[in-house]
């Protein structure tokens, strides 16, 4: 691995527990639904504004991600196009997620990881067990 490789990782590694960091990825990945759901229904950002009786520019600030968006406004913007908001689910963050499948007699077994791949192919479509460990 090039000291360049090591050096992202370790950022990530760091990062994967920053408030900061962390919200901002989540403002992008609004961000995009909100933009993708306004081009699926032909909406522009002047309409979005007269549906949510915003100024244009509160839209577009909305839209560059430049800061935090409220439940209460998000929901608003939900609303106008058509939608709602759900409750967020709280994932647990892990160092380490495995999923061992034991599957039926005679078909094969395999081990996934999450920073490994898949040990053993595995044939067939029955198991006998799915266990899944959070480390």
């Amino acid at each position: 691995m090039t000291d360049v490789a090591t050096w992202i990782r370790q950022d990530l590694e760091e990062l994967k527990e920053d408030p900061e960091f962390l919200t901002q990825g989540l403002l992008l990945e609004v961000n995009e639904t909100v933009c993708e759901l306004m081009e699926d229904q032909g909406v522009s950002r002047a309409e979005l504004a007269r549906r949510l009786k915003w100024p244009r520019s509160a839209v577009t600030k909305m839209l560059r991600g430049n800061h935090n968006i409220s439940i209460g406004r998000l929901m608003k913007v939900a609303l106008a196009l058509g939608c709602t908001l759900t409750a967020p689910r709280l994932i647990p963050l892990v160092s380490q997620l495995q999923l061992r499948i034991t599957p039926a007699p005679n078909i094969g077994s395999g081990e996934f990881t999450q920073h490994g791949t898949l040990s053993h192919t595995i044939v067939g479509v029955g198991y006998q067990s799915l266990e899944t460990t959070l480390g």
